[in-house]
């Protein structure tokens, strides 16, 4: 374990994945095997990063479900609405801070965004 010195696009995407995993467990949700998904459990740090950030149909739908418990409205958690706001992020924050370094992120992040695009495009 060494101190953190930098905040670069590598330890941002990771500090996402493991903060965004473990809130859906707070949420409720186990670990999925059903799809690809951010709620897939993992053995290693490399295979939790592998994983995609964005959560199945399944595990979306289990959100939605979990977070109309505290509200009116049936469905407080759009998913479209989801989507729209993590490509957002991911192009006003993330990419920014990509350097030509950390290829692996690079990818992972511009798979992401690709993944939102088409399926806002679907939805």
């Amino acid at each position: 374990m060494e101190d953190i010195s930098v905040v670069d696009a590598a330890l941002l995407w990771k500090l996402i994945k493991v903060v965004t995993h473990e809130t859906c467990h707070v949420f409720g949700l186990a670990h999925c095997g059903t799809f690809s998904c951010l709620m897939n459990n993992s053995c290693s740090s490399e295979e939790a990063l592998s994983q995609p950030l964005t959560l199945c149909p399944i595990c979306m739908r289990k959100i939605q479900r979990a977070c109309s418990k505290w509200g009116q409205d049936k469905f407080p958690f759009q998913v479209k609405t989801h989507l729209a706001s993590l490509a957002q992020y991911l192009r006003t924050v993330m990419l920014p801070l990509m350097g030509s370094n950390d290829e692996m992120t690079n990818t992972r992040v511009h798979n992401t965004l690709q993944w939102i695009d088409r399926v806002l495009n679907f939805i």
